[in-house]
C-alpha cells in the first residue's frame, strides 16, 4: 500500500502547496479553533501532506513536527516553510500506521 500511495501523491505534491480545499484561512481557521494550541505546545501533524495544517499550528505553538509518506509532498513543506521563514516546523518521512 505505501508504494501506491506514493504513487497517487508524488506527481501532485505541487497541486496540494496551492490548493484551495488545502489552503483555505477558514478551514485551518477551523483547525486552530479545535485545536487550540498553546505557546508550549509541541504539535504532530501526522499525514501532514505538504504541511498547510502544520504551518498554520507553527505561530501558537512551540514546535511542530508534519509526517507523511511522500517525499514530495515534504519536498513542498520544506520548500513553503523557506518561503515564509518558518523556524519552528519539521518534516518527517514516515508511515502514519507504523509510528514510533
Amino acid at each position: 500500500m505505501p508504494d501506491d500511495v506514493r504513487s497517487r501523491f508524488a506527481p501532485v505534491a505541487a497541486n496540494y502547496a496551492r490548493a484551495k480545499f488545502h489552503t483555505s484561512s477558514e478551514r485551518l481557521r477551523e483547525v486552530l479553533d479545535l485545536a487550540q494550541p498553546q505557546p508550549t505546545d509541541l504539535a504532530l501533524d501526522v499525514a501532514t501532506g505538504t504541511g498547510n495544517t502544520a504551518l498554520a499550528l507553527a505561530p501558537f505553538v512551540r514546535h511542530v513536527v508534519g509526517v507523511d509518506l511522500t517525499r514530495e509532498m515534504l519536498d513542498q513543506a520544506r520548500r513553503v516553510t523557506a518561503e515564509r521563514g518558518i523556524t519552528n516546523a519539521d518534516w518527517v518521512l514516515g508511515d502514519a500506521c507504523r509510528l514510533p
